[in-house]
């Protein structure tokens, strides 16, 4: 910190901040093995994800592969055979179609969340597989409404496999914009390799190896625009904060700790994520209406979307930021 300058305790490791993730992490870790250990969050840093609420057991079943030589690359693996093989389902037509699409959807939910939370169980994260998990979960989404647009297009029109593509396009950036907001938290609180710029130069390209320098390319082509449009939109909140305070603008991540560490607003971004945007592909689906999730995700979500950006200023604004 600069000279004369008082260093603030970041309200998620200050007393203030009873937490409210713990309730949600026991039960997650029953069985004997402490979910702690697989988690992203420091001890005394998390908040409520309501994702973790669709993925009951979760410490349990970590624990158990904990006891043997499964790697987490193996979790992405069968992710993502488990999400291609519900998109396969869902372009098959009848009620029968939808229900098994639905079932191993949740199946690759689950294997998706279970992936990290093994690596840093057994202390094996890398970005390697950081960008493998990413871009897995990339080819399924895409393998996912590509179905669902087919689908609805025999009966429809093929103008429903371009609002599939939209609705894919809008649940991207809904899922960036909870993630922009959950790295920049970790990068303050806790564990992670992730950033929300994720180009190098220099030095830091040097030290990576030819896969991860790879995958890193592939990364950027696919989600790079994405996390430049939310990184814009944070600009132009916290910039709008620090006109009404009197801040210079471009102040750095450290400086801005309290903008990132509300956990009201990271638990009410939680929604957005992919756990969720998938209980309602899988709730629309078991009625027998899957084109609903589309229109789900092209209004209700993107709405939300839109009031959790106009409350962040305004809720900073009330906290004393």
């Amino acid at each position: 910190m600069g000279a004369g300058k008082v260093e603030r305790p970041h309200p998620a490791t200050s007393p203030g901040y009873a937490m409210s993730g713990k309730a949600w992490r026991r039960r997650a870790g029953r069985g004997g093995f402490d979910l702690g250990r697989a988690s992203k969050f420091p001890p005394g840093t998390e908040y409520f994800d309501v994702n973790y609420l669709w993925v009951p057991g979760l410490g349990r079943v970590v624990g158990l592969l904990c006891r043997t030589p499964v790697r987490p690359e193996v979790m992405v693996a069968l992710s993502l055979a488990a999400g291609l093989a519900s998109a396969g389902f869902f372009l098959e037509p009848g009620y029968a179609g939808l229900v098994l699409g639905t079932v191993f959807i949740q199946l690759k939910n689950y294997l998706d969340t279970i992936d990290g939370h093994l690596a840093r169980a057994k202390g094996i994260d890398s970005s390697a597989g950081r960008f493998l998990d990413t871009l897995s979960d990339f080819v399924v989404y895409l393998a996912l409404f590509s179905a669902l647009g087919v689908r609805l297009a025999r009966s429809g029109g093929w103008t429903m496999l371009v609002l599939a593509y939209g609705a894919m396009t809008c649940a991207f950036i809904q899922c960036s914009y909870y993630n922009f907001y959950l790295v920049a938290y970790l990068r303050l609180v806790g564990r992670t390799r992730s950033r929300n710029d994720e180009r190098v130069s220099g030095e830091g390209a040097a030290e990576e190896g030819g896969l991860v320098r790879f995958l890193r390319r592939v990364y950027l082509l696919l989600f790079g625009w994405q996390d430049r449009v939310i990184a814009w939109i944070d600009r132009k909140g916290r910039l709008a904060i620090g006109r009404g305070r009197g801040d210079k603008p471009g102040a750095s991540l450290a400086d801005a700790g309290n903008w990132y560490t509300d956990k009201r607003i990271l638990a009410a971004n939680s929604p957005l994520c992919f756990g969720t945007q998938i209980l309602f592909l899988s709730v629309f689906s078991l009625a027998g209406r899957p084109s609903l999730f589309l229109y789900f995700l092209l209004v209700p979500a993107n709405l939300y979307l839109l009031l959790l950006v106009w409350l962040k200023p305004r809720v900073a604004r009330s906290s004393g930021f």
